[in-house]
């Protein structure tokens, strides 16, 4: 009897503990967004790798100027990146951040929830992050200024399925901004209504003022006059 009550205080204990131990935040998904327009993808190097002609994981039906990018992660061509109509090339980023880079105040921008599975995603969030960050930048969605740095969708829904076996679904928004230096966008989903992204962005659009010259930098070099 004595050990029968220890092991009913003991599992007790154990349910009030669970029952009020915090559990941790849900991350939030971070959308896939990339433009309209001809770009150049910059990418993390722990995340991708760039494969040449010769490699046995090379496939020329991938390639872009002479390469083509490897998910590391999940050991597969990058198809997600692929989705980029204007895809030109790829260069590894400076400061470890994937992103679509163009010179562009006025483009396109598709929102892509392509995943394995078919999913719905709610409360999907733009977020537009300008340099200086103290700028306070006009942004047109649609044709409609927004109000601070945030444009909403209420949902998202991915079911229909490509011949690569991902599923993809996309929302297009007309995007115009002025009135800083560059501008970079984040799409996510937002778990827990606060309207903050709860982790390290997988991927941004990234886009410079079309006055500042391009030919003559890389794009690493180009950013890091703004970082």
């Amino acid at each position: 009897m004595i050990k029968t009550h220890r092991r009913m205080h003991v599992i007790m204990a154990f349910s009030l503990l669970a029952a009020f131990t915090p559990r941790p935040a849900v991350a939030d998904p971070c959308l896939l967004a990339y433009p309209d327009m001809n770009a150049v993808f910059q990418f993390n190097p722990s995340n991708y790798l760039m494969i040449f002609p010769g490699d046995s994981l090379y496939d020329p039906d991938y390639d872009r100027f002479g390469v083509m990018l490897w998910d590391i992660r999940s050991d597969r061509i990058a198809y997600e990146l692929y989705q980029a109509p204007g895809l030109l090339g790829f260069e590894p980023a400076l400061a470890g951040a994937n992103s679509f880079n163009l010179p562009a105040n006025k483009f396109t921008l598709y929102i892509d929830g392509f995943y394995h599975a078919p999913r719905q995603l709610n409360d999907v969030y733009v977020r537009f992050l300008p340099t200086p960050f103290d700028a306070e930048p006009a942004i047109y969605v649609d044709g409609e200024r927004i109000t601070g740095l945030y444009y909403y969708i209420p949902q998202l829904v991915v079911s229909t399925r490509q011949e690569n076996g991902f599923y993809s679904d996309t929302i297009a928004l007309d995007i115009a901004w002025s009135g800083a230096e560059s501008m970079k966008i984040t799409v996510f989903s937002d778990k827990d209504g606060n309207r903050v992204f709860d982790g390290e962005a997988l991927y941004n659009v990234f886009m410079m003022d079309q006055t500042v010259p391009a030919e003559s930098a890389t794009w690493g070099q180009i950013k890091a006059q703004f970082e």
